[in-house]
C-alpha cells in the first residue's frame, strides 16, 4: 500500500481547460485521461489524500461527486475544495499528518493553513495560475502545490515528496513545471 495527494481535478468542468490551459480538446477527453491517470497510479488499496475540487456539478446535484469517487481507485480521504458540495461522512477540511519525521498540513486553500504552523503544507486550490507565489514545489515557503497541472494530471507519491524535502534525486519529468528551490 502506497499513499499518494492530488488536488483540483475539476471533471466536467468545460470552462477549466481555458482557465488553466489544460491541454485538452474537450472535457470528455480530460476527464477519461485524468480518470485513466489515476487508476493507472493508484491501486484498489492504496491512501490517497484527495485536496478538492474533485468536479464541477453538471448535474447541480452532490452525488456527482460520488459519480467521480466510484470511478476512482483507492482509499480516499476527501478534503473539501471550493467547488465542492459534499457533506459525506468521510470528508475534512483539512488533515494534519507525518511521513517519517516530516509533518504536513494538508488542506485545499493555503490560506485556510493556521498562523502558528511552521511544518510542510501541501495543498491545492492555486492551479498553475500563480506560480511566482504557488509553484509545486517552495522550499522556503515549505509549500507543496499538488493541483494536477503541476503534476503530470496524475496523483503524486508520498515518497516522492518525502525526497524531494529531503533533497534526494527524483525523476523531474514527472511534473510539468519545473521545481521551485527558493
Amino acid at each position: 500500500m502506497n499513499t499518494f495527494i492530488s488536488s483540483d481535478l475539476h471533471l466536467g468542468h468545460k470552462n477549466i481547460i481555458k482557465f488553466c490551459k489544460r491541454p485538452f480538446n474537450n472535457v470528455q477527453e480530460m476527464n477519461k485521461t485524468i480518470v485513466n491517470n489515476w487508476n493507472n497510479t493508484i491501486s484498489k488499496n492504496d491512501k490517497v489524500f484527495y485536496l478538492g475540487d474533485l468536479c464541477f456539478s453538471f448535474l447541480g446535484l452532490s452525488n456527482d461527486i460520488d459519480f467521480w469517487l466510484d470511478r476512482l481507485n483507492g482509499d480516499i480521504k476527501f478534503i473539501k475544495g471550493n467547488h465542492d458540495r459534499i457533506n459525506h461522512k468521510y470528508s475534512y477540511s483539512n488533515v494534519h499528518g507525518t511521513y517519517k519525521d516530516i509533518s504536513f498540513f494538508l488542506t485545499h486553500n493555503p490560506k485556510d493553513v493556521p498562523n502558528n504552523w511552521n511544518d510542510w503544507i501541501i495543498h491545492g486550490h492555486h492551479h498553475n495560475n500563480h506560480m511566482n507565489n504557488y509553484p509545486f514545489f517552495n522550499r522556503n515557503r515549505k509549500r507543496i502545490n499538488v493541483s494536477v497541472e503541476l503534476t503530470n494530471y496524475k496523483p503524486v507519491d508520498i515518497k516522492t515528496i518525502y525526497a524531494m524535502i529531503k533533497n534526494e534525486k527524483i525523476n523531474r519529468k514527472l511534473y510539468l513545471k519545473d521545481i521551485d528551490k527558493r
